[in-house]
């Protein structure tokens, strides 16, 4: 309810201060408009343009996109562009990337999309992040994933978020990630 009409408001104010894009609203844009763009130009978009497009075009970008993509412009996807990505391009975004996304929007990202992660850009999550993934994508998380997070993001961690790991993720805990969390969270391990 109030988290959509906020977002809906965020990308309302977002159309009305976003520049045109080759003379074109960004709301106007559908997903083959984006595919079109050339990776070296969506390096100049900015946070109000992201904002404004309309999450259905967003399977559009691909991973040559992403990498392009301004990290401080970022912050403009919320979590229904997030959901709408195609999850093999996510491997584009990088540490820098991960570090400027909006905490709250990072819940639109499913456990494909993770899974399709570079795990060298998990190092830019941190605990406000990794607190406001949805529990069901937390199957996405491979060892490799795990090992390359900090141990503060470690701490946003809840109980159910830790037990949704796929078992084979754990492999990448370190002594720093298990000295930072809850240690009532194992009881959760093992319930399914």
């Amino acid at each position: 309810g109030r988290a959509k009409a906020e977002e809906m408001g965020r990308r309302a104010e977002a159309r009305q201060k976003a520049e045109l894009i080759d003379g074109l609203r960004p709301d106007s844009f559908n997903q083959e408009d984006i595919a079109k763009l050339d990776s070296s130009y969506v390096s100049g978009l900015d946070q109000d343009q992201f904002a404004a497009f309309a999450p259905t075009a967003m399977a559009g970008f691909g991973k040559d996109h992403f990498a392009a993509f301004d990290p401080n412009a970022v912050a403009g996807f919320g979590k229904d562009h997030f959901a709408a990505f195609d999850p093999d391009a996510v491997a584009g975004f990088d540490r820098e990337h991960f570090a400027a996304f909006d905490s709250a929007a990072v819940a639109g990202f499913g456990k494909d999309h993770i899974a399709a992660f570079d795990p060298t850009a998990m190092a830019g999550f941190d605990k406000e992040h990794i607190a406001a993934f949805d529990t069901a994508a937390m199957a996405g998380f491979k060892a490799d994933h795990i090992a390359a997070l900090d141990a503060q993001a470690i701490l946003g961690l809840d109980q159910d978020q830790f037990a949704a790991f796929d078992p084979t993720a754990m492999g990448g805990f370190n002594a720093d990630h298990f000295a930072a969390i809850d240690h009532s969270y194992m009881n959760a391990l093992g319930k399914d």
